[in-house]
Protein backbone atom coordinates (compact mmCIF):
# COMPACT_ATOMS: atom_id res chain seq x y z
CA UNK A 1 0.00 0.00 0.00
CA UNK A 2 1.62 3.11 -0.71
CA UNK A 3 1.11 6.97 0.80
CA UNK A 4 0.51 9.94 -1.23
CA UNK A 5 1.80 13.91 -0.15
CA UNK A 6 0.11 16.17 -2.78
CA UNK A 7 2.59 19.75 -3.19
CA UNK A 8 1.61 21.59 -5.86
CA UNK A 9 3.70 24.10 -5.46
CA UNK A 10 7.23 26.06 -3.42
CA UNK A 11 5.76 29.15 -2.45
CA UNK A 12 2.99 29.24 -0.03
CA UNK A 13 4.59 29.13 3.82
CA UNK A 14 4.18 27.00 5.85
CA UNK A 15 2.02 24.83 3.66
CA UNK A 16 5.23 23.97 1.67
CA UNK A 17 6.94 23.23 5.36
CA UNK A 18 4.17 21.02 6.46
CA UNK A 19 4.03 18.85 3.64
CA UNK A 20 7.59 18.41 3.66
CA UNK A 21 7.20 17.61 7.20
CA UNK A 22 4.56 15.15 6.96
CA UNK A 23 6.50 13.31 3.59
CA UNK A 24 9.72 13.04 6.36
CA UNK A 25 7.32 11.78 8.92
CA UNK A 26 6.08 9.00 6.57
CA UNK A 27 9.63 8.21 4.81
CA UNK A 28 11.09 7.83 8.31
CA UNK A 29 8.15 5.19 9.27
CA UNK A 30 10.07 2.99 6.04
CA UNK A 31 6.60 3.38 4.36
CA UNK A 32 6.31 3.86 0.63
CA UNK A 33 5.72 7.36 -0.47
CA UNK A 34 4.57 9.16 -3.50
CA UNK A 35 5.39 13.36 -3.49
CA UNK A 36 3.72 14.60 -6.49
CA UNK A 37 4.57 18.22 -7.52
CA UNK A 38 3.50 20.58 -10.73
CA UNK A 39 5.06 20.41 -13.87
CA UNK A 40 4.21 24.09 -13.97
CA UNK A 41 5.95 26.76 -17.22
CA UNK A 42 3.26 24.62 -19.56
CA UNK A 43 0.50 26.88 -19.45
CA UNK A 44 -0.19 25.87 -15.50
CA UNK A 45 -1.90 28.18 -13.64
CA UNK A 46 -2.83 28.32 -9.93
CA UNK A 47 -4.04 30.23 -7.44
CA UNK A 48 -0.92 32.10 -6.40
CA UNK A 49 -0.32 32.43 -9.94
CA UNK A 50 -3.78 33.37 -11.82
CA UNK A 51 -2.64 34.76 -14.89
CA UNK A 52 0.27 31.76 -15.71
CA UNK A 53 3.41 34.05 -15.53
CA UNK A 54 6.39 31.22 -16.33
CA UNK A 55 8.41 33.22 -13.69
CA UNK A 56 6.26 32.62 -11.12
CA UNK A 57 6.27 28.83 -12.13
CA UNK A 58 10.45 29.49 -12.53
CA UNK A 59 10.76 30.42 -8.87
CA UNK A 60 8.12 28.20 -7.64
CA UNK A 61 9.90 24.96 -8.93
CA UNK A 62 13.45 26.29 -7.42
CA UNK A 63 11.89 26.67 -3.64
CA UNK A 64 10.20 23.68 -3.96
CA UNK A 65 13.90 21.73 -5.17
CA UNK A 66 15.63 23.69 -2.77
CA UNK A 67 12.74 22.14 0.56
CA UNK A 68 12.98 18.50 -1.65
CA UNK A 69 16.33 18.12 -0.58
CA UNK A 70 16.39 18.16 2.78
CA UNK A 71 14.05 15.17 2.50
CA UNK A 72 15.68 12.24 3.71
CA UNK A 73 15.19 8.63 2.47
CA UNK A 74 13.63 7.06 -0.31
CA UNK A 75 10.39 8.13 -2.53
CA UNK A 76 9.19 8.28 -5.78
CA UNK A 77 9.12 12.12 -7.14
CA UNK A 78 6.11 12.13 -9.16
CA UNK A 79 5.68 15.61 -11.87
CA UNK A 80 2.18 16.06 -13.35
CA UNK A 81 2.19 16.42 -17.24
CA UNK A 82 2.03 19.10 -19.48
CA UNK A 83 -0.96 20.44 -20.50
CA UNK A 84 -2.06 18.43 -23.65
CA UNK A 85 -2.89 20.18 -27.23
CA UNK A 86 -6.71 18.12 -26.74
CA UNK A 87 -7.26 20.41 -23.81
CA UNK A 88 -5.70 23.71 -24.70
CA UNK A 89 -7.77 23.82 -28.06
CA UNK A 90 -11.19 22.42 -26.94
CA UNK A 91 -13.49 24.72 -27.99
CA UNK A 92 -16.42 23.77 -25.72
CA UNK A 93 -14.86 25.51 -22.58
CA UNK A 94 -15.82 29.15 -23.49
CA UNK A 95 -18.90 28.03 -22.88
CA UNK A 96 -18.02 27.64 -19.11
CA UNK A 97 -17.43 31.29 -18.79
CA UNK A 98 -20.61 32.64 -19.98
CA UNK A 99 -21.68 33.44 -16.53
CA UNK A 100 -20.30 33.17 -13.01
CA UNK A 101 -23.51 30.91 -12.40
CA UNK A 102 -22.17 28.85 -15.77
CA UNK A 103 -18.98 28.50 -13.66
CA UNK A 104 -19.96 27.20 -10.26
CA UNK A 105 -22.21 24.85 -11.85
CA UNK A 106 -19.32 23.37 -14.12
CA UNK A 107 -18.71 19.57 -12.99
CA UNK A 108 -16.11 17.51 -14.90
CA UNK A 109 -15.44 13.86 -14.02
CA UNK A 110 -17.82 14.39 -10.74
CA UNK A 111 -15.68 17.37 -9.31
CA UNK A 112 -16.55 20.95 -8.53
CA UNK A 113 -14.25 22.25 -10.77
CA UNK A 114 -15.61 25.02 -11.74
CA UNK A 115 -16.02 26.22 -8.05
CA UNK A 116 -12.29 25.14 -7.81
CA UNK A 117 -11.71 27.49 -10.87
CA UNK A 118 -13.72 30.33 -9.10
CA UNK A 119 -11.43 30.04 -6.14
CA UNK A 120 -8.25 30.27 -7.43
CA UNK A 121 -9.36 32.88 -9.33
CA UNK A 122 -10.67 34.80 -6.65
CA UNK A 123 -7.48 34.09 -4.04
CA UNK A 124 -5.57 37.03 -5.65
CA UNK A 125 -8.08 38.92 -7.87
CA UNK A 126 -11.10 39.23 -6.16
CA UNK A 127 -13.05 39.87 -8.88
CA UNK A 128 -16.56 37.94 -7.71
CA UNK A 129 -18.65 38.96 -10.36
CA UNK A 130 -16.39 38.18 -12.94
CA UNK A 131 -16.02 41.36 -14.40
CA UNK A 132 -12.56 42.06 -15.20
CA UNK A 133 -10.84 42.60 -18.08
CA UNK A 134 -8.60 39.80 -18.22
CA UNK A 135 -11.04 37.11 -16.46
CA UNK A 136 -11.63 34.78 -19.16
CA UNK A 137 -7.82 34.88 -19.96
CA UNK A 138 -7.17 33.67 -16.21
CA UNK A 139 -10.46 31.57 -16.01
CA UNK A 140 -9.09 29.75 -19.46
CA UNK A 141 -5.41 29.25 -17.68
CA UNK A 142 -6.72 27.83 -14.17
CA UNK A 143 -9.63 25.68 -16.05
CA UNK A 144 -7.16 23.80 -18.65
CA UNK A 145 -4.77 23.40 -15.33
CA UNK A 146 -8.08 21.95 -13.27
CA UNK A 147 -8.86 19.94 -16.39
CA UNK A 148 -5.33 18.70 -16.53
CA UNK A 149 -4.92 17.65 -12.93
CA UNK A 150 -8.14 15.68 -12.98
CA UNK A 151 -7.10 13.35 -15.72
CA UNK A 152 -3.69 12.81 -14.47
CA UNK A 153 -5.23 11.67 -10.77
CA UNK A 154 -8.13 9.88 -11.78
CA UNK A 155 -5.15 7.52 -14.22
CA UNK A 156 -2.62 7.80 -11.23
CA UNK A 157 -5.46 6.58 -8.54
CA UNK A 158 -6.35 4.06 -10.23
CA UNK A 159 -3.18 2.54 -11.10
CA UNK A 160 -0.83 3.14 -7.84
CA UNK A 161 -2.97 1.53 -4.86
CA UNK A 162 -2.87 4.55 -2.98
CA UNK A 163 -3.85 3.82 1.25
CA UNK A 164 -4.01 7.41 2.35
CA UNK A 165 -3.45 10.99 0.68
CA UNK A 166 -2.10 14.14 2.56
CA UNK A 167 -3.03 17.49 0.79
CA UNK A 168 -3.22 21.34 1.92
CA UNK A 169 -6.44 22.98 2.35
CA UNK A 170 -7.91 21.86 -0.62
CA UNK A 171 -10.43 24.50 -1.55
CA UNK A 172 -8.71 25.52 -4.59
CA UNK A 173 -8.29 24.37 -8.20
CA UNK A 174 -4.46 22.83 -7.53
CA UNK A 175 -5.93 20.67 -4.35
CA UNK A 176 -9.60 20.13 -4.79
CA UNK A 177 -9.60 18.07 -7.76
CA UNK A 178 -7.62 15.50 -5.86
CA UNK A 179 -9.64 15.54 -2.90
CA UNK A 180 -13.04 15.11 -4.69
CA UNK A 181 -11.69 12.01 -6.91
CA UNK A 182 -9.88 10.34 -3.61
CA UNK A 183 -13.49 11.27 -1.95
CA UNK A 184 -15.30 9.17 -5.09
CA UNK A 185 -12.75 6.25 -5.02
CA UNK A 186 -13.08 5.83 -1.32
CA UNK A 187 -9.39 6.47 -0.81
CA UNK A 188 -8.39 7.96 2.78
CA UNK A 189 -7.55 12.02 2.18
CA UNK A 190 -6.08 14.12 5.45
CA UNK A 191 -6.79 17.76 4.45
CA UNK A 192 -4.42 19.66 6.77
CA UNK A 193 -4.42 23.58 7.47
CA UNK A 194 -1.72 25.21 9.70
CA UNK A 195 -2.67 27.00 13.31
CA UNK A 196 -1.60 29.30 15.66
CA UNK A 197 -2.97 29.34 19.31
CA UNK A 198 -1.69 31.94 21.63
CA UNK A 199 0.97 33.00 19.84
CA UNK A 200 2.90 29.82 19.56
CA UNK A 201 2.49 27.41 16.71
CA UNK A 202 0.85 24.40 17.52
CA UNK A 203 0.98 23.17 14.16
CA UNK A 204 -1.55 21.11 12.10
CA UNK A 205 -4.83 20.83 12.03
CA UNK A 206 -6.08 17.95 10.23
CA UNK A 207 -9.85 18.11 8.90
CA UNK A 208 -10.14 14.07 7.11
CA UNK A 209 -11.73 14.48 4.23
CA UNK A 210 -13.11 17.70 4.33
CA UNK A 211 -12.90 20.92 3.36
CA UNK A 212 -11.69 23.07 6.41
CA UNK A 213 -15.04 25.41 6.01
CA UNK A 214 -17.11 22.30 6.30
CA UNK A 215 -20.35 23.33 8.03
CA UNK A 216 -21.53 20.23 8.91
CA UNK A 217 -18.30 18.94 10.12
CA UNK A 218 -17.37 21.50 12.13
CA UNK A 219 -20.73 21.32 13.67
CA UNK A 220 -20.43 17.76 14.59
CA UNK A 221 -16.69 17.59 16.26
CA UNK A 222 -17.70 20.62 18.28
CA UNK A 223 -20.80 18.96 19.47
CA UNK A 224 -19.19 15.71 20.08
CA UNK A 225 -17.09 17.58 22.93
CA UNK A 226 -17.89 16.61 26.40
CA UNK A 227 -19.09 19.31 29.26
CA UNK A 228 -16.55 17.78 31.07
CA UNK A 229 -13.59 19.16 28.91
CA UNK A 230 -15.27 23.03 29.30
CA UNK A 231 -14.82 22.64 33.23
CA UNK A 232 -10.83 21.54 32.70
CA UNK A 233 -10.75 24.47 30.03
CA UNK A 234 -12.13 27.65 31.59
CA UNK A 235 -8.66 29.12 31.66
CA UNK A 236 -8.22 28.23 28.30
CA UNK A 237 -11.66 30.06 26.87
CA UNK A 238 -11.43 33.42 29.11
CA UNK A 239 -7.69 33.80 27.39
CA UNK A 240 -9.30 33.30 24.09
CA UNK A 241 -11.60 35.95 24.15
CA UNK A 242 -8.70 37.94 26.44
CA UNK A 243 -5.90 37.32 23.59
CA UNK A 244 -8.29 38.01 20.51
CA UNK A 245 -9.19 41.70 22.29
CA UNK A 246 -5.52 42.49 22.62
CA UNK A 247 -5.04 41.61 18.89
CA UNK A 248 -2.59 38.14 19.59
CA UNK A 249 -3.30 35.72 16.31
CA UNK A 250 -5.78 33.19 17.45
CA UNK A 251 -6.07 30.20 14.64
CA UNK A 252 -4.40 32.23 12.46
CA UNK A 253 -1.53 31.25 9.98
CA UNK A 254 0.01 34.62 10.54
CA UNK A 255 1.00 36.78 13.72
CA UNK A 256 -0.97 39.83 13.02
CA UNK A 257 -4.68 40.33 13.90
CA UNK A 258 -6.92 42.65 12.22
CA UNK A 259 -7.80 44.90 15.22
CA UNK A 260 -3.85 45.00 16.05
CA UNK A 261 -4.17 48.53 14.50
CA UNK A 262 -7.34 49.99 15.73
CA UNK A 263 -7.04 52.54 18.95
CA UNK A 264 -8.24 50.21 21.52
CA UNK A 265 -10.64 52.70 22.87
CA UNK A 266 -12.25 54.67 19.82
CA UNK A 267 -15.90 55.12 19.06
CA UNK A 268 -17.01 57.01 15.98
CA UNK A 269 -17.33 60.75 17.02
CA UNK A 270 -21.14 60.79 16.22
CA UNK A 271 -21.77 57.60 18.34
CA UNK A 272 -24.67 58.44 20.64
CA UNK A 273 -24.97 55.92 24.12
CA UNK A 274 -28.73 57.26 24.35
CA UNK A 275 -29.55 56.00 20.96
CA UNK A 276 -30.34 52.11 19.97
CA UNK A 277 -26.98 51.02 18.40
CA UNK A 278 -26.93 48.24 15.85
CA UNK A 279 -23.56 46.85 14.67
CA UNK A 280 -23.62 44.98 10.98
CA UNK A 281 -19.58 43.45 11.20
CA UNK A 282 -19.09 42.79 7.18
CA UNK A 283 -17.19 39.94 6.49
CA UNK A 284 -15.00 39.59 2.83
CA UNK A 285 -17.60 37.26 0.97
CA UNK A 286 -15.47 36.25 -1.54
CA UNK A 287 -13.13 33.70 0.67
CA UNK A 288 -16.43 31.64 1.14
CA UNK A 289 -18.54 32.65 -2.56
CA UNK A 290 -16.55 29.65 -3.94
CA UNK A 291 -17.27 26.87 -1.76
CA UNK A 292 -20.30 25.36 -2.53
CA UNK A 293 -22.34 23.42 -0.94
CA UNK A 294 -24.61 24.92 1.86
CA UNK A 295 -22.81 28.02 1.28
CA UNK A 296 -24.48 28.15 -1.86
CA UNK A 297 -28.20 28.24 -0.44
CA UNK A 298 -28.35 31.49 1.43
CA UNK A 299 -31.22 32.86 3.34
CA UNK A 300 -31.39 36.26 1.57
CA UNK A 301 -29.27 36.73 -1.10
CA UNK A 302 -25.60 38.00 -0.69
CA UNK A 303 -24.01 40.31 1.92
CA UNK A 304 -24.52 43.76 -0.18
CA UNK A 305 -28.01 42.67 -1.18
CA UNK A 306 -29.06 41.84 2.58
CA UNK A 307 -27.41 44.97 3.71
CA UNK A 308 -29.32 47.21 0.85
CA UNK A 309 -32.39 45.88 2.37
CA UNK A 310 -31.44 46.41 6.25
CA UNK A 311 -30.74 49.93 5.06
CA UNK A 312 -34.53 50.26 3.40
CA UNK A 313 -35.68 48.63 6.69
CA UNK A 314 -33.74 51.68 8.59
CA UNK A 315 -34.44 54.24 6.68
CA UNK A 316 -38.91 53.73 6.90
CA UNK A 317 -38.69 53.01 10.78
CA UNK A 318 -40.77 55.63 12.31
CA UNK A 319 -37.67 55.51 15.44
CA UNK A 320 -35.14 57.79 14.91
CA UNK A 321 -33.94 56.06 18.17
CA UNK A 322 -32.80 53.32 15.76
CA UNK A 323 -28.98 53.57 14.32
CA UNK A 324 -27.14 51.35 12.27
CA UNK A 325 -23.43 51.36 12.11
CA UNK A 326 -22.09 49.05 8.95
CA UNK A 327 -18.35 48.14 9.70
CA UNK A 328 -16.51 47.09 7.22
CA UNK A 329 -14.03 44.39 7.57
CA UNK A 330 -10.43 45.05 7.71
CA UNK A 331 -9.35 42.38 4.86
CA UNK A 332 -11.60 44.46 2.34
CA UNK A 333 -9.10 47.77 2.25
CA UNK A 334 -7.51 46.58 -0.76
CA UNK A 335 -11.23 45.63 -2.70
CA UNK A 336 -11.77 47.89 -5.33
CA UNK A 337 -14.58 45.58 -7.47
CA UNK A 338 -18.12 46.99 -7.48
CA UNK A 339 -19.10 44.51 -4.76
CA UNK A 340 -17.33 46.66 -2.22
CA UNK A 341 -17.67 49.72 -3.72
CA UNK A 342 -21.69 49.62 -3.29
CA UNK A 343 -21.05 49.53 0.54
CA UNK A 344 -18.92 51.79 0.54
CA UNK A 345 -21.67 54.47 -1.24
CA UNK A 346 -24.09 53.99 1.65
CA UNK A 347 -21.75 56.39 3.41
CA UNK A 348 -23.79 60.01 4.31
CA UNK A 349 -26.77 58.85 2.30
CA UNK A 350 -28.81 57.87 5.18
CA UNK A 351 -29.19 59.52 8.49
CA UNK A 352 -29.79 56.91 10.94
CA UNK A 353 -26.69 54.68 8.53
CA UNK A 354 -23.26 55.37 9.55
CA UNK A 355 -20.52 53.46 7.68
CA UNK A 356 -17.13 52.65 8.68
CA UNK A 357 -14.70 51.95 6.27
CA UNK A 358 -12.21 48.70 6.53
CA UNK A 359 -8.87 51.07 7.03
CA UNK A 360 -10.75 53.28 9.91
CA UNK A 361 -8.80 52.97 13.30
CA UNK A 362 -11.98 52.91 14.96
CA UNK A 363 -12.40 49.73 17.96
CA UNK A 364 -13.91 46.71 16.60
CA UNK A 365 -14.20 45.88 19.85
CA UNK A 366 -15.51 48.78 21.14
CA UNK A 367 -18.17 49.18 18.68
CA UNK A 368 -19.43 45.35 19.64
CA UNK A 369 -19.31 45.85 23.22
CA UNK A 370 -21.41 49.24 22.70
CA UNK A 371 -23.61 47.85 20.90
CA UNK A 372 -27.43 47.03 21.61
CA UNK A 373 -27.26 43.99 19.11
CA UNK A 374 -24.91 42.71 16.47
CA UNK A 375 -25.78 41.57 13.07
CA UNK A 376 -22.97 39.20 10.76
CA UNK A 377 -22.69 37.70 7.89
CA UNK A 378 -20.53 34.93 9.16
CA UNK A 379 -18.19 36.69 11.08
CA UNK A 380 -16.58 35.36 13.75
CA UNK A 381 -17.41 38.15 15.85
CA UNK A 382 -20.46 36.99 16.32
CA UNK A 383 -18.64 34.20 18.94
CA UNK A 384 -17.59 37.00 20.96
CA UNK A 385 -20.43 39.32 21.02
CA UNK A 386 -22.37 36.27 22.22
CA UNK A 387 -19.37 35.88 24.75
CA UNK A 388 -19.90 39.40 25.86
CA UNK A 389 -23.97 38.86 26.02
CA UNK A 390 -24.77 40.67 22.97
CA UNK A 391 -27.56 39.10 20.96
CA UNK A 392 -26.60 38.68 17.68
CA UNK A 393 -28.21 37.66 14.39
CA UNK A 394 -26.50 35.52 11.55
CA UNK A 395 -27.95 36.01 8.02
CA UNK A 396 -25.05 34.07 6.08
CA UNK A 397 -24.09 30.37 6.38
CA UNK A 398 -21.40 29.30 8.61
CA UNK A 399 -19.54 26.33 10.36
CA UNK A 400 -21.22 28.00 13.80
CA UNK A 401 -24.58 28.37 12.54
CA UNK A 402 -26.00 24.96 13.95
CA UNK A 403 -24.95 25.83 17.56
CA UNK A 404 -27.30 27.60 18.36
CA UNK A 405 -25.94 30.78 19.99
CA UNK A 406 -27.30 32.92 17.38
CA UNK A 407 -30.26 34.53 15.88
CA UNK A 408 -31.46 33.09 12.66
CA UNK A 409 -34.43 34.86 10.66
CA UNK A 410 -36.36 32.59 8.44
CA UNK A 411 -37.62 35.66 6.24
CA UNK A 412 -37.37 39.56 5.87
CA UNK A 413 -40.30 40.18 7.98
CA UNK A 414 -38.59 37.80 10.73
CA UNK A 415 -35.29 39.68 10.23
CA UNK A 416 -37.00 43.25 10.71
CA UNK A 417 -38.74 41.83 13.97
CA UNK A 418 -35.21 40.95 15.66
CA UNK A 419 -33.77 44.01 14.99
CA UNK A 420 -36.24 46.29 15.88
CA UNK A 421 -37.12 43.79 19.22
CA UNK A 422 -35.94 46.34 22.16
CA UNK A 423 -36.24 43.15 24.62
CA UNK A 424 -33.85 40.52 22.55
CA UNK A 425 -31.39 38.89 24.93
CA UNK A 426 -28.53 36.78 24.21
CA UNK A 427 -28.56 33.14 23.51
CA UNK A 428 -25.29 32.09 24.89
CA UNK A 429 -24.93 28.70 25.36
CA UNK A 430 -23.15 25.60 26.56
CA UNK A 431 -22.14 24.87 22.61
CA UNK A 432 -19.95 28.65 22.53
CA UNK A 433 -17.92 27.32 25.06
CA UNK A 434 -17.11 24.04 23.30
CA UNK A 435 -17.07 25.86 19.75
CA UNK A 436 -13.84 27.80 21.02
CA UNK A 437 -12.45 24.88 22.73
CA UNK A 438 -12.62 23.04 19.17
CA UNK A 439 -10.65 25.61 18.28
CA UNK A 440 -7.61 25.88 20.38
CA UNK A 441 -7.83 22.17 21.48
CA UNK A 442 -8.10 20.54 17.41
CA UNK A 443 -4.57 21.66 16.65
CA UNK A 444 -1.92 19.00 16.80
CA UNK A 445 2.20 18.81 16.94
CA UNK A 446 3.73 17.68 13.69
CA UNK A 447 7.04 16.30 13.53
CA UNK A 448 9.86 18.42 11.55
CA UNK A 449 7.51 21.78 11.49
CA UNK A 450 9.00 24.37 13.47
CA UNK A 451 8.70 28.17 13.47
CA UNK A 452 6.14 31.18 13.35
CA UNK A 453 5.14 34.04 11.14
CA UNK A 454 7.56 36.59 12.19
CA UNK A 455 10.66 34.23 12.17
CA UNK A 456 10.02 32.09 9.48
CA UNK A 457 8.91 28.40 9.50
CA UNK A 458 11.04 25.19 9.34
CA UNK A 459 10.94 22.59 7.53
CA UNK A 460 13.25 20.09 10.09
CA UNK A 461 15.96 22.85 10.98
CA UNK A 462 15.84 24.42 7.58
CA UNK A 463 13.80 27.60 6.60
CA UNK A 464 13.29 27.04 2.74
CA UNK A 465 14.39 29.81 0.29
CA UNK A 466 15.05 30.84 -3.17
CA UNK A 467 17.68 30.61 -5.20
CA UNK A 468 19.18 34.51 -5.43
CA UNK A 469 18.01 34.75 -8.92
CA UNK A 470 14.76 32.91 -8.46
CA UNK A 471 14.09 35.28 -5.20
CA UNK A 472 14.26 38.19 -7.88
CA UNK A 473 11.84 36.53 -10.00
CA UNK A 474 9.52 36.47 -7.58
CA UNK A 475 9.56 40.00 -6.49
CA UNK A 476 9.17 40.71 -10.18
CA UNK A 477 5.99 38.33 -10.12
CA UNK A 478 4.34 39.99 -7.76
CA UNK A 479 4.89 43.05 -8.86
CA UNK A 480 3.46 42.33 -12.62
CA UNK A 481 0.12 40.37 -10.92
CA UNK A 482 -0.47 42.79 -8.45
CA UNK A 483 0.38 46.45 -9.50
CA UNK A 484 0.19 45.57 -13.10
CA UNK A 485 -2.09 42.99 -14.61
CA UNK A 486 -4.50 43.65 -11.21
CA UNK A 487 -4.74 46.76 -12.10
CA UNK A 488 -5.68 46.30 -16.10
CA UNK A 489 -7.76 43.59 -14.79
CA UNK A 490 -9.92 46.49 -12.89
CA UNK A 491 -9.45 49.56 -14.59
CA UNK A 492 -10.52 47.97 -18.19
CA UNK A 493 -13.13 45.73 -16.51
CA UNK A 494 -16.97 45.43 -17.71
CA UNK A 495 -18.79 48.24 -16.18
Amino acid sequence: MNYLVHIPSGLPSPELEILLSKSQEIISKKKSLYIVVCAGLNNYACSLNPYGFRSVCFACKDRLKNGLKKLSGRFNLIETPKISNNIINNKNLNKIFKDKKSLKNFIYEKTDLGLAVYSSYLSLIRDMDLKGFLSRYSLKKLLLSGICLTDFYIEFLMHNNIKEIFLFNGRQGQARPLLRIANNYKIKVNVLEHTTVFANSKGVRNFGNNLPQSISYISHKVKSISNSLINENKKNVYNYFKYKKMGLPINSPVNKSFVQDQNKHELPKNWDRKKKNIVFFTSSEDEYISIGEMYDKLRFGSQTEIILKICKLFNNHSDSRYQLWIRSHPNLQEVKWEHNKILNSIENKYKNIHFISADSKISTYQLMENAEKVIVFFSTIAVEAVYANKPCILLGRTFYEDLGFCYIPKNLDDLKKLIFNNNLKSKKNINLYKWVIFWIKSGIKQKFFFGNHEKGYKFKNYIIKFNYFSSILNFMSKVLIYKLFNNINFYFRNR
